[in-house]
């Protein structure tokens, strides 16, 4: 694969965006920390292809925030990029799973950007979803409180005005979105499925 400005692991854990004549792969961006063990991130990583064999380095197209109480500060987790097209709004919108040290703090973060390329701008961070699965009193993550906790996750474009974004683990569980920022959840679906880390949305 001829990978223009390629460096170590720079698109780890992404996704792959067709629009218009051009393939964009989003990642996180690690090269801060290659020789390192920890997961934080320089940002979110943007390459285009036409392709799909030759990719053009972008450059960061969501850059970690220079506040340390921002849950995009380098000292935080930021992992599992993925972007749609919004086309009611004409946004491309990412969402991501935040995270901190001991992976306790689990939401949703969602950015917004008037092009694919970024500069992406975060606009929400949450909890998406609320639904009782039985948590002990002691659960880390206080998800009773708090709502379901949000990590590995993938988007699906069902139309031009709802997704689904898939859930997997001990039960895996698709949630239908009548908009893709964020405020409005209306459905839950669990599906029956043995645990599992990692889920991918197709259609039929």
């Amino acid at each position: 694969m001829a990978r223009y400005g390629w460096s170590a692991d720079p698109s780890h854990g992404g996704a792959l965006l067709r629009h218009g004549d051009f393939w964009y792969w989003y990642g996180e961006d690690k090269t801060a920390h290659v020789n390192s063990k920890v997961t934080t991130v320089t940002g979110v990583s943007c390459y285009r292809s036409t392709d799909l064999l030759n990719w053009e380095n972008l450059g960061l197209c969501l850059s970690a925030d220079l506040d340390p109480a921002s849950p995009l500060h380098a000292s935080k987790i930021v992992e599992r990029p993925k972007v749609l097209f919004h086309a009611l709004t004409a946004k491309f919108v990412m969402w991501m799973h935040l995270d901190a040290s001991g992976y306790t703090f689990s939401r949703a973060g969602i950015a917004v950007a008037d092009r694919p390329e970024g500069a992406f701008r975060l606009v929400r961070v949450q909890r998406s979803f609320a639904y009782d699965y039985g948590y002990p009193a002691d659960d880390p993550r206080d998800q009773r409180t708090h709502g379901n906790a949000f990590l590995e996750m993938n988007l699906f474009l069902e139309d031009a005005t709802r997704s689904l974004t898939a859930r997997p683990g001990a039960r895996f569980r698709v949630h239908t979105m009548d908009d893709l920022d964020g405020q409005d959840f209306p459905a839950n679906n669990t599906v029956p499925v043995p645990a599992r880390s990692l889920a991918v949305l197709v259609e039929k």
